[in-house]
């Protein structure tokens, strides 16, 4: 994600208030904890509302978010170079192929040769687990841009069979993620994953398909992605996964006035098990 789009986004959302009444963030910028937390709070409120409630009567969602949860993971890249601390990108996947694959971003693994060690966590788990890079398929540029990685899980993950379904303009999609690695406790506290630290659930987003070719959709309830939910997983109704998100774009109206919408992957574009 770009820094200055991330900035103006955390920048709009300021004046942001919680249920209640009381103001999530006293400062001139919330912190991505008060931006998460805000966040949250509108998925709650989608569930909660009567209005909205009537497009989603069976919390299909709710339940989709709830059991696919189980084969997302939080992504970390680590890079060694000479003294100091190591420098890391992390990324969010969705665990694929009975247990075996990891997708996400294709810009996320991009450098990935380049690192030392490439490992995911699953969630609700305390423990890191290596993968090799199979494949990366990063091209923003050309007609058919695609951003998608892939990743050999050394000792498959027991995880709920995940289907690829085919985007639908107007669906609603519920995305799971661990921005800035950050995920959500037992308890439905905010908290970043650590090697001794709680087990941890995504976070929900819900969102709306835009448009299909290229895929591309809109933020309905939840927090606009920050750095590390690229890879994210979107799930339709029907629990199969339809896209992994890439970027988070901006489009002027005029000088005084921006949308933003999602970039998103179809996973049909993904290669065939053995041809990897």
């Amino acid at each position: 994600m770009r820094a200055i789009l991330l900035s103006a986004v955390l920048a709009a959302l300021c004046a942001c208030r919680g249920d209640g009444g009381t103001s999530i963030a006293g400062a001139s910028l919330l912190t991505p904890f008060d931006y998460l937390a805000t966040g949250l709070d509108g998925v709650r409120r989608f569930h909660g509302d009567g209005a909205a409630g009537a497009r989603d009567p069976d919390r299909r969602l709710d339940e989709v978010a709830s059991t696919s949860s189980a084969a997302v993971v939080r992504v970390e890249v680590r890079r060694y170079s000479g003294a100091g601390r190591p420098s890391r990108t992390l990324a969010t996947g969705v665990v694929l192929d009975g247990g075996r694959t990891t997708a996400t971003a294709g810009h996320a693994l991009s450098n990935a040769q380049d690192a030392d060690r490439v490992r995911v966590r699953p969630s609700g788990r305390t423990e890191d687990m290596d993968v090799a890079v199979t494949e990366v398929r990063f091209e923003r540029l050309s007609i058919d841009s695609v951003d998608l990685g892939f990743a050999e899980l050394a000792t498959p993950v027991d995880v709920p069979v995940v289907e690829i379904g085919v985007p639908e303009v107007g669906a609603l999609l519920v995305g799971l993620s661990f921005p800035e690695g950050i995920g959500v406790t037992d308890s439905g506290s905010l908290q970043h994953a650590r090697p001794d630290g709680a087990p941890l659930q995504p976070i929900p987003v819900i969102v709306e398909v835009l448009s299909v070719e290229p895929l591309r959709l809109g933020l309905v309830a939840g927090s606009m992605p920050l750095r590390g939910a690229s890879g994210s997983p979107f799930f339709d109704r029907d629990g199969r996964c339809v896209g992994i998100l890439s970027s988070v774009e901006a489009t002027y109206a005029n000088d005084e006035s921006s949308s933003f919408s999602i970039a998103a992957s179809p996973l049909r574009s993904r290669p065939a098990p053995d041809a990897r």
